[in-house]
């Protein structure tokens, strides 16, 4: 899945032109997961009290998209998901890119 990285990045950033408020709204939204969940080993969950959301772990669609696409296998990003939101200080996405670029 790693090789469609990029065409999910486009797309999102498509999906992002088209309702830029929708969208971050999705992405930024957290809900409360379990364990199992948390310690999939590609998916991307928080640990602790995020967005309001008081739960021993969160997961949100990026963490979940990250997920599908796996992990950086090496470097200083290793474990972290390829897929990264960049995010204005009101907490609108701007764009969607490549975490290691």
């Amino acid at each position: 899945m790693e090789d469609q990285v990029d065409e999910i990045i486009d797309f999102l950033n498509d999906l992002l032109n088209m309702d830029c408020h929708a969208i971050s709204n999705i992405i930024n939204h957290r809900v409360p997961c379990n364990h199992s969940l948390a310690e999939h080993p590609t998916v991307q969950c928080g640990i602790g009290k995020m967005h309001g959301i008081d739960s021993d772990y969160t997961v949100g669609m990026l963490g979940i998209l990250n997920g599908l696409c796996g992990t950086i296998d090496n470097g200083d990003l290793k474990g972290y998901g390829h897929i990264t939101a960049i995010v204005d200080d009101d907490g609108m996405i701007k764009k969607f890119k490549r975490t290691d670029k």
